[in-house]
């Protein structure tokens, strides 16, 4: 099973890297805001490529077991008296993030 998705894998790495050479050669030799129809072509190929992993994703995404449920880190957590999530954890980077900044304009002005 492994071996058929690894050949999986490698047939659309190597029919995305196949589009990205053909493209370019045909941006090459194609005039500045000329349309063509191999581009259109290559662009419906990509779009398959696309859904076909955005397919794979949602497959995985939907099997995979919810973190927050029945976690042996938010029981260990909850027993220490405050609630942790993955949303929260998100939160507190990006203020962090934005805190650390903020700082940094105030200090080089």
């Amino acid at each position: 099973m492994d071996d058929l998705l690894a050949g999986r894998k490698n047939d659309q790495l190597a029919m995305l890297e196949r589009l990205y050479v053909r493209s370019g050669e045909v941006l090459h030799r194609l005039p500045y805001g000329e349309t063509s129809p191999e581009l259109r072509r290559y662009r419906d190929e990509l779009y398959d490529l696309r859904s076909g992993w955005r397919r794979d994703i949602e497959r995985i995404l939907e099997t995979a077991k919810d973190p927050a449920v029945n976690s042996w880190w938010n029981h260990q957590i909850l027993k220490l008296g405050f609630k942790w999530s993955p949303e929260r954890l998100v939160i507190d980077f990006f203020e962090d993030k934005v805190r650390a900044s903020r700082e940094k304009e105030l200090l080089s002005i």
